[in-house]
């Protein structure tokens, strides 16, 4: 409704000519009248008691100065005064300073208006106690209202009064509420679920123009209920596998540990799981991820325009955080599918103060490998399991703590003689404060532990390696909103690292020698402020500042080379030994942070986003993909931190009442730091390893176009991603230059992505859905000849990652059932139908050679995992 009608709905506007002081009635107009004229030509709504303007009239000032002077002159005399209400509302209250002729209504007046206070709450449905996402809290004396954000929280600021509050959500039985304030309140308002015959069901999604509206960009929300309709492999809803349906995001390969967003490598996410860090998150060689579909709450992942509170890792931040609610009965869910089990559940401790939440998986996945046509995997074993637990306590309204602890355990073992393990431990507490109503102070500390290995049982070659890196974090976030235009962020901390490199040890009549290498450890100091400000309506802009500061420390043998040939085991020329604590080595650095958001209206804006990033760590691996047992390796003296400027523009359009969102965005990369190795270099417990390895710069660019579409039977997107992703290694020598010093493909450089996913909804039970991936095949090195040394056949291979494999697709199908809806059931439950690589593409997973007898050059092979089509069903399930 046009603002015009809201003022004219509120304000008195016939009434007496009563002359007021001054002013002459057959020139004059009633204040109800200028009010009106007023707030249409500043575009707010005035209210005021309607009996307040009766006998009052002013003149037209005929000249309009600003609607501060314009209600001061209007106002003069009249004793009644005015407060400004954010940006869009005036409210005329009476000036107890002045009273003048309003003595007589005193009494009402402090009835209706003489303060602003809160009311706040967070809406649950009633079934579950799960947050209720764009639900409307409306107050109709007000005629004002808001919606819940991803949580279900909800916050006004109105004048007393009594009011009654209608609370309405898609789904749920509306609710109206009587509310008399008189002071701030917070209060949870649940819905009961509403269960009917539905001839058309409505998927959308919450937010409407969020993705016009935020300053944030390169951000995707990961809707856990949108995910678990998508087909999954073996039917189980990923979040990792659900991110590489996105733009810019990808993989190495079938079975490659994480995952590569915008050309980064997968040691360039940071990866949390209620703030604390999960350094490998994919169980299964990357088959499926640790997170459990049943204990998160939300999942987001942003590649651009970062926070200045993110730092340590230079492409993207995957932020998980599992469910914190404080249910006021018990609750559990799960599923039963062909290669792992799942259950989960929350319950009170004590009312409305505390709760637990706890999950867990396990795999009995080797049955099914037997059916795999590979012989590698058939004759593997597999197995998994990943624990969640979380304590959440209310200590009263403005103080909540929460401890959250995480473990997974994976082993897989090759038909050969040789088992991989690996393994998490994540402990987290967060201790959350509101002071008044626009400050938020979050305290937390968390421990990671990451641990892998090793084991070998050939006859005398037994042998254990174990690795592994440990992260320790304490930090506090000060959040504050001094208004609605402008909010700060502000904080600091401090990490500890230690890095495992690797021990060897022998069985008792092994022939393999022990090797014990040392530890490395670091530290690192971080500080940030950052601030959102709105400059103009249609201008918002986001900019921080983070400093670091990395410092690698003792105990720790640093062994010199000689400066004039490159870095080898055979050109040391001596070593320093550095005391506990010692700081060897210092690297620090400014990372700013910009974005900015352009609004066209409320169905189109344009973005931009600029930044800097530093990473004191590093992923080492010579494999064509990521594995769960490669190198971490601290930045030292000899290997540098890496770091990255991005800058992003975009632009984003929304249809058909934001029902259908498009855009596109382009971007630049540019990297210090990144990490080679030279030819032939042997990293595996190696004291030199640092000699092996070279450093050099990157590039990544691209464009990225999605279209999405959120309302009605069928939803889903389609999105295209061309994009390159390039190396520069350029040393003193040429054992220290890769493809003479000129740019070459990265490993997961793959210029063409493109991805479909739909999801058809056929009636309230009964929904298809289907994803379709194709992507350029990823780079390989291959050998042009060979040549003999000593009757041994060597190849002579070419430049590096300059072939590629062939191109990769795969097409995904999954039907879901649901349960019947009945109202107050104990138990609800649901089957999902998938199959993963419907037509069976026999997808390379890498080329190998072998020489063949009287050919000059080896054969080629292509070595596929997955080459069949995977059908599964799970059984998932609710209960009360």
């Amino acid at each position: 409704m046009p603002r015009f009608l809201y003022i004219s709905l509120l304000i008195f506007i016939l009434v007496p000519r009563v002359p007021v002081r001054g002013v002459d009635i057959n020139d004059s107009i009633p204040i109800s009248v200028m009010l009106n004229k007023i707030g249409a030509r500043y575009g707010v709504n005035i209210l005021g008691k309607e009996e307040w303007f009766e006998g009052l009239h002013t003149v037209d000032p005929g000249v309009y100065q600003g609607i501060d002077r314009d209600l001061l002159r209007i106002l003069r005399g009249t004793g009644l005064t005015f407060m400004n209400y954010r940006d869009y509302l005036v409210i005329i209250y009476i000036d107890k300073s002045n009273p003048g002729r309003y003595q007589d209504f005193s009494s009402g007046a402090r009835t209706y208006l003489n303060r602003i206070y809160r009311f706040s709450g967070q809406v649950l449905a009633d079934k579950d106690d799960e947050p209720v996402i764009g639900a409307t809290i409306y107050i109709e004396e007000l005629d004002t209202g808001t919606i819940t954000d991803i949580n279900g929280y909800f916050r006004l600021n109105i004048p007393s009064g009594k009011y009654s509050v209608a609370v309405k959500s898609v789904g749920f039985i509306d609710q109206e509420i009587d509310l008399e304030l008189v002071e701030n309140i917070d209060r949870i308002i649940s819905l009961p679920n509403e269960i009917i015959q539905l001839k058309e069901v409505v998927i959308s999604e919450s937010g409407g123009d969020r993705n016009i509206s935020e300053t944030a960009m390169g951000l995707f929300r990961i809707n856990m209920k949108s995910l678990q309709s998508q087909p999954a492999f073996m039917a189980e809803t990923d979040v990792v596998r659900g991110l590489l349906l996105l733009p810019g995001v990808s993989s190495a390969g079938e079975a490659a540990t994480g995952f590569n967003v915008r050309g980064g490598n997968t040691d360039q996410n940071l990866v949390l799981l209620d703030d604390a860090p999960v350094y490998n998150a994919s169980h299964i060689f990357g088959m499926f991820s640790v997170f459990n579909q049943d204990v998160i709450r939300e999942a987001s992942l942003q590649h651009s325009g970062l926070s200045a509170r993110y730092g340590g890792r230079v492409s993207s931040v995957l932020d998980v955080k599992t469910k914190n609610n404080i249910p006021n009965r018990f609750r559990g869910c799960g599923g039963i599918g062909l290669f792992a089990s799942r259950l989960a559940f929350e319950m009170p401790i004590q009312k409305e103060k505390i709760s637990l939440m706890a999950g867990g998986r396990i795999s009995y996945s080797d049955y099914l490998l037997n059916y795999v046509p590979n012989k590698m995997i058939s004759n593997s074993s597999a197995f998994f399991y990943d624990t969640n637990i979380k304590l959440n306590f209310r200590i009263n309204k403005t103080n909540y703590i929460q401890y959250s602890f995480f473990n997974y355990f994976d082993r897989f073992k090759l038909p050969f003689d040789t088992l991989y393990d690996w393994g998490t431990m994540n402990h987290s507490v967060q201790y959350n404060r509101l002071i008044g109503e626009k400050m938020v102070i979050n305290l937390s500390g968390s421990s990671a532990r990451y641990d892998y290995g090793i084991t070998g049982n050939g006859r005398r070659m037994e042998f254990n390696w174990a690795a592994g890196v440990h992260q320790e974090d304490v930090k506090a976030d000060i959040y504050y909103a001094p208004g609605n235009i402008h909010t700060i962020e502000l904080g600091g901390g401090m990490t500890w690292y230690t890095f495992l490199p690797g021990n060897l040890t022998g069985g008792e009549n092994s022939a393999v020698l022990p090797v014990d290498l040392e530890n490395e450890r670091g530290r690192e100091y971080f500080a940030y402020i950052g601030d959102e400000l709105s400059i103009i309506k249609s201008l918002r802009v986001s900019a921080g500042l983070r400093y670091s500061n990395y410092g690698y420390l003792g105990p720790q043998t640093v062994y010199e080379y000689d400066p004039e040939v490159p870095r080898d085991e055979e050109t040391i020329t001596g070593s320093v030994s550095y005391a506990r604590g010692k700081e060897i080595v210092v690297y620090d650095g400014w990372e700013p942070r910009l974005s900015m958001r352009w609004s066209f209206g409320n169905l189109s804006s344009a973005k931009a986003s600029l930044s800097r990033m530093y990473q004191y760590m590093h992923l080492v691996s010579n494999s064509l993909a990521v594995s769960p047992v490669d190198l971490w390796k601290a930045c030292d003296p000899y290997i540098l931190p890496l770091r990255a400027d991005q800058v992003s523009l975009g632009y984003f359009r929304n249809f058909n009442n934001n029902s259908i969102e498009t855009s596109v965005e382009i971007y630049y990369k540019r990297m210090e730091g990144i990490v080679d190795y030279k030819d032939g270099a042997e990293l595996f417990l190696n004291p030199y390893v640092d000699a092996g390895l070279l450093q050099g710069k990157g590039r990544a660019y691209g464009v990225e176009l999605l279209f999405k579409k959120n309302a009605g039977r069928i939803t889903g997107w389609a999105s295209y991603t061309f994009s390159r992703t390039e190396r520069k290694v350029s040393g003193q020598s040429f054992s220290e230059t890769i493809n003479g010093g000129k740019y070459y493909p990265s490993n997961y450089d793959k210029p063409n992505d493109l991805k479909l996913a739909v999801n058809y909804q056929v009636n309230r039970r009964w929904s298809l859905a289907g994803n379709f991936v194709y992507n350029t095949g990823k780079p390989a090195t291959y050998p042009q000849s060979k040549y003999l040394v000593d009757n041994f056949v060597i190849a002579n291979y070419g430049a590096r990652n300059h072939q590629r494999i062939p191109d990769y697709h795969r097409l995904d199908f999954s039907v879901n059932l649901k349960g019947n809806h009945k109202k107050n059931k104990f138990w609800e439950g649901g089957w999902t139908f998938s199959v993963y690589n419907v037509y069976g593409r026999n997808n390379a997973y890498s080329i190998y050679f072998k020489p063949i007898a009287g050919s000059r050059l080896p054969q080629a092979y292509k070595y596929s995992l997955l080459g069949s089509a995977f059908p599964a069903i799970t059984y998932n399930f609710n209960f009360l």
